[in-house]
């Protein structure tokens, strides 16, 4: 074992059961059951791989206790009937396999349940008042219609707790834990803010408290000591006038529960509009282990051990937090997401390979909180949800050759490579990793770094032929012969027929300071992500920074909370944003503007254009197409999309090859 890390990978009693070490697989949310609820292979084999991948216990996304009200999204698995209990029979036989222990959560969505997944489109609150109403109307989920429980529906929903919990044990699993916090139903019953009840389950802290504490309670009664009962709270809230958890409210709550008889406090964050302080999955612009210190006050007020989540992304860094006494264990989830051998590689001396989460929460929410509630995927680590997929070895081995050493490109050779073919990696510059080097640069997008050397080092390791600087591909093919080439050519900045354009620069030349830009007036036209974050890195430079969109607002398709944040940025970096806004004409000393039929001018020293890219190598393809070689194209160079489709796309082709 490696000294360095020793306190976590130390064993570690929790209620009367022994956990191998320290680490818990955080609960989150996959979206993977079938839509009656029931666990599908699928579900199985994605947890099966990380409690193979070393995690002393395998935590659960929520399990609804409630199918019709209390699902967060339309294939959460559920357990309020004896009929699931196998599937999770078959989950806790496979976990145990390999040394893990299973806890699956249990939750209940309340008013955080997606109403377009509901049997019959209706929410149930704990509370439905003017507040609430509001609340709803503001959730991204867009829940607008709820019916408040009534006192036997609560006395009720108590017992669908209960139940879950004996099932959980009777299917062999080690215990549960109890989601009480974020937005879920606990939450909506413990926060004046969103319950108001005039009966015994509304009124002072410990009333509101109550029903939490009974289901603990009740679950010790029925299940026995030998069974873990953990418990998720959020250790404080940061909402204005009383109306959320104060810390003190947070430690009092944890002393309450180990009182009726919790194993385990799971201390994870509170609520916060803003997004500034608190994130529930924090987006890119959070530093490792930046809430990790909400936990030390609560495991000094308790006898039970405590773990905590949030951006825990080094084994080094949750070897300290385990070292220096602030939690008993450390819940790491999306980073078992991205690398589900993150465990077993820091106990056998190769953190450096660990495949790092980039909180870019494209694959792990945004496709789970979107239109389509996309089962969970990963941008960095394409193999997820596809663990219960048969691994076919080609019939041939191949000899490929990759143009292109963007994100789509690495991932092909490296797939191909591991497959067995031979790879040759052509690239045009010195450097691997394309628009991935872009994506560093603007302000707190640093993890992404993270993904660039992750791709370096694994092609490295896999001796991948890598050919560097190379003008002629076409010459370079020809020579090698080879049976595949596959196009990553990635994309360039896309240059719409405005007069003027010729007096612009490209957002790509300003991100890579090849045209340095300082404290002048600068108009960006383009509101999508680069254009947003290209401001940002002006505005970082002392410039006053104005983005022109066309659209009726900055149309950035990303997760809801890194849009939040990054808005938030943006005002506070004093952007100006001009929406429903079309550029006319640029001259070296203005940008003519028209919105609502009325043409305005805008001064601008500095013009910068973000207006998207458009799919490179077409002229290549064709060439080598017409030298009679099979030839495909993946990533930007197919269709112009984000990190998660080139890595997707070069996985998947690579696979059939």
């Amino acid at each position: 074992m490696e000294n360095s890390y020793q306190n976590l990978f130390q064993p570690k009693k929790i209620g009367n059961k022994v956990a191998k070490n320290r680490i818990i697989m955080s609960p989150m949310e996959d979206n993977m059951a079938n839509t009656d609820g029931s666990l599908s292979e699928k579900t199985i084999a994605y947890y099966e791989e990380r409690a193979k991948g070393g995690a002393g216990i395998i935590m659960t996304g929520m399990v609804s206790v409630d199918h019709k009200y209390g699902r967060i999204s339309g294939n959460e698995a559920t357990m309020d009937d004896r009929k699931h209990i196998e599937g999770f029979r078959e989950l806790a036989k496979r976990v145990h396999q390999h040394g893990a222990l299973l806890i699956p959560q249990l939750g209940h969505g309340g008013i955080g349940a997606h109403p377009d997944k509901q049997n019959d489109h209706t929410v149930k609150a704990v509370s439905y008042g003017p507040l609430v109403k509001r609340i709803m109307s503001m959730s991204p989920s867009g829940v607008s219609n709820a019916e408040e429980f009534t006192t036997e529906e609560v006395e009720a929903l108590m017992e669908k707790f209960i139940r879950a919990a004996m099932y959980m044990k009777e299917a062999g699993c080690d215990g549960i834990e109890l989601h009480a916090a974020h937005i879920y139903i606990f939450v909506q019953f413990q926060l004046k803010i969103y319950n108001s009840r005039k009966d015994r389950f509304g009124g002072n802290f410990y009333k509101r408290s109550g029903v939490l504490r009974e289901v603990v309670r009740r679950i010790r009664e029925k299940c026995g000591k030998d069974f873990i009962i953990a418990v998720r709270i959020g250790a404080r809230d940061y909402l204005p006038l009383g109306l959320g958890m104060s810390p003190k409210q947070g430690i009092k709550l944890a002393k309450m529960l180990e009182a009726e008889g919790a194993d385990l406090i799971d201390v994870s964050i509170g609520l916060d509009p803003t997004l500034k302080r608190a994130a529930v999955v924090e987006p890119q612009g959070f530093s490792e282990g930046f809430r990790a210190h909400l936990a030390a006050p609560i495991k000094e007020a308790l006898n039970i051990p405590v773990t905590t989540a949030g951006v825990l992304r080094t084994p080094e860094l949750c070897n300290e937090i385990i070292k220096n006494n602030v939690t008993d264990f450390v819940s790491v989830g999306r980073g078992l997401i991205a690398d589900p051998y993150w465990p077993t590689k820091a106990i056998e001396g190769r953190a450096d390979t660990i495949r790092k989460c980039i909180s870019c929460n494209e694959g792990c929410l945004k496709s789970l909180t979107g239109a389509e509630h996309k089962s969970v995927t990963c941008t960095v680590n394409p193999n997820v949800g596809r663990e219960h997929e048969e691994k076919v070895t080609p019939k041939e081995m191949k000899n490929v050759v990759i143009v292109g050493g963007g994100p789509a490109g690495m991932q092909a050779a490296i797939t191909a490579k591991e497959l067995g073919h031979e790879v040759t990696l052509l690239e045009k510059t010195n450097s691997l990793g394309g628009q991935l080097k872009l994506a560093t640069i603007p302000p707190e997008k640093e993890f992404i770094a993270w993904s660039t050397e992750w791709f370096e080092k694994r092609i490295r390791t896999l001796k991948v032929n890598v050919k560097y600087n190379v003008t002629n591909a076409v010459k370079e093919i020809q020579n090698i012969k080879p049976d595949e080439v596959i196009l990553a050519t990635g994309s360039l900045p896309f240059t719409p027929p405005i007069e003027g354009i010729e007096k612009t620069i490209s957002s790509w030349d300003v991100l890579e300071d090849i045209k340095q830009v300082r404290n002048k007036k600068v108009v960006v036209i383009g509101g999508g992500l680069v254009g947003a974050e290209t401001a940002l890195f002006l505005s970082d430079k002392g410039n006053r920074v104005t983005i022109i969109e066309m659209a009726d607002e900055l149309s950035i398709d990303i997760e809801y909370g890194s849009k939040k944040l990054l808005f938030s940025s943006l005002k506070d970096a004093k952007v100006s944003v001009k929406t429903k806004t079309r550029v006319n004409k640029i001259t070296s000393e203005s940008v003519t503007v028209v919105k609502d039929n009325i043409e305005k001018q805008v001064k601008a020293d500095v013009v910068v254009t973000a207006m998207g890219t458009k799919s490179a190598g077409q002229e290549l393809y064709n060439k080598i197409k017409n030298l009679g070689f099979h030839v495909s194209r993946i990533g930007d160079a197919k269709q112009v999309g984000k990190i998660i489709n080139a890595v997707s796309d070069g996985y998947e082709n690579a696979m059939e090859l």
